[in-house]
């Protein structure tokens, strides 16, 4: 009896040591704890506060204010559109769906992946005569890997799944639907002839490559299911063409069409799709995946012989055609000669409301009217009953925007393409000269006027330097690059430093 009151005594006394013990931990803790959380919050606020909040920001600014940002931002719209779709259709297996790992997927594209390696050196050796950009780069590889994401996500993640999964009983109606898919996905770029340095004839030749390329990919995804691999192909290649361009600020087009220039670019077409099939075939023939074509060994078309056709067809397209006398007449990228200003100039815009001018001579009695006719949806100049529609190039041409500012001797119209908002038109017209009711007259002002190419222009008026009383037609692009047109020459202004 005595002993287990002993043993309870102990136990109380053993208790009473431990509840104290944590107890003193718990208070020993407080401290600590408190001190802990502050850390936490002082790291919070500096890194997301602080750093997230300004390279969000500045990331932000990259994107609107650098070259390819804003095509970015359309892209991922598209993405999600796309994204969408998907999951409607209940396509989101392919993200999990997988035949082969990157890299084994890789070994089976090599031909594809030299030939994309190769456009890129071009394109770099391109970079070392323009420069380079970092927040342009950026910019130019999101927009890249959105094409991609985009466009594969649709047309080989949805249409060429549903074509399979719906219509393909055997091998030649899995090529069949790999070819409608194609034809979908090459259809769909002949929408860029709308863009303005894009023409029908360079548009008609990327629907025929790009339709190409989609066989291609979708032979490739097919026999990989790796929709990842796909969308990093096709981004890859895009940015390998795309990346010579990055320092120009406005895309380069084609040049002026001759029997030689033309001939060329059907010729390099013709190589381009050449490889593109070929390889297509080659990746089909794999014994990896599932068998879609077989390959006859005693045929003079063996795998063998496709792979040396494809090596020596990137090698003619990259160090033959490409060195052609009259092959660097094909493409015309715009260059602009810069000319230095301080920073005190002022400028003068439009306003948005000023689309009626009426111009009178120095002694009031003769005038010119300019504005814009509804009926026609262009710029009119009228004098007396006579008149004529601002379209510089073609019947089909309009230039809708409209600004006249005056000096002491001149008028200065300028006028903007409605439908490229970089192509200006600008002219002097002289007060002393204006006469009514003169045809002949009429026609040399139209005569007169004369074109200029700039990157997109957000905003047009004139600029006069600190001192000075000549005002410049002033150009603001899209991106915040300026410009001005000083003696009938077109500058890109560089504020002194």
């Amino acid at each position: 009896m005595k002993s287990k009151k002993v043993k309870e005594i102990k136990k109380e006394k053993i208790e009473d040591v431990v509840n104290e013990e944590k107890q003193t931990t718990i208070e020993k803790e407080k401290f600590p704890m408190i001190k802990h959380f502050f850390k936490l919050l002082f790291l919070f606020f500096l890194l997301y506060l602080l750093i997230g909040s300004l390279l969000s920001e500045s990331i932000f600014e990259n994107i609107e204010q650098s070259k390819y940002g804003m095509d970015f931002i359309s892209e991922m719209v598209s993405a999600g559109i796309v994204l969408i779709i998907l999951l409607c259709f209940g396509n989101s297996y392919i993200f999990k769906e997988k035949r082969m790992d990157f890299k084994t997927s890789l070994k089976l594209v090599w031909p594809f992946l030299l030939f994309s390696v190769l456009l890129l050196l071009n394109s770099i050796i391109s970079l070392t005569v323009s420069g380079f950009d970092f927040s342009r780069f950026v910019n130019l590889v999101l927009f890249c890997f959105s094409i991609g994401v985009t466009e594969e996500f649709m047309c080989r993640g949805w249409l060429q799944n549903e074509f399979i999964e719906r219509f393909a009983k055997d091998k030649k109606q899995v090529i069949f639907s790999i070819i409608l898919s194609s034809l979908i996905f090459g259809g769909m770029h002949i929408f860029n002839v709308i863009m303005p340095s894009q023409n029908l004839f360079e548009t008609i030749m990327q629907v025929i490559q790009a339709t190409a390329a989609g066989f291609l990919l979708g032979s490739i995804y097919y026999k990989t299911k790796n929709i990842w691999l796909v969308v990093a192909l096709h981004a890859f290649y895009d940015f390998s063409i795309m990346l010579g361009e990055l320092m120009y600020l406005r895309d380069c087009t084609t040049g002026t069409y001759t029997s030689v220039t033309t001939g060329l670019e059907i010729l390099d077409s013709i190589v381009i799709v050449s490889i593109l099939i070929l390889t297509a075939i080659l990746v089909l023939r794999s014994h990896e995946g599932p068998a879609v074509l077989k390959e006859n060994k005693s045929s003079s078309f063996n795998n063998r012989s496709l792979t040396i056709s494809i090596i020596a067809l990137i090698v003619i397209t990259n160090y033959v055609i490409a060195l052609m006398p009259g092959m660097d007449k094909v493409t015309y990228c715009y260059e602009y000669q810069t000319k230095e200003v301080e920073d005190n100039f002022e400028v003068s815009f439009r306003n948005a409301k000023d689309y009626n001018y009426v111009l009178y001579n120095q002694s009031g009695d003769k005038k010119l009217t300019i504005r814009y006719d509804d009926v026609v949806s262009s710029t009119v100049i009228i004098s007396g009953k006579e008149n004529f529609i601002l379209n510089k190039i073609n019947e089909n041409e309009y230039f809708s925007d409209i600004y006249v500012y005056e000096t002491d001797k001149y008028y200065n119209i300028i006028a903007q393409d409605e439908s490229d908002a970089g192509r200006i038109l600008y002219t002097q017209i002289d007060k002393d000269t204006i006469v009514e009711d003169d045809v002949e007259y009429l026609r040399s002002i139209k005569s007169s006027f004369k074109e200029f190419i700039l990157p997109n222009v957000k905003k047009m008026g004139y600029m006069i330097e600190k001192g000075g009383v000549s005002k410049k037609p002033y150009f603001e692009t899209e991106l915040g690059d300026e410009f001005i047109i000083d003696k009938n020459q077109l500058y890109q202004l560089k504020v002194k430093e």
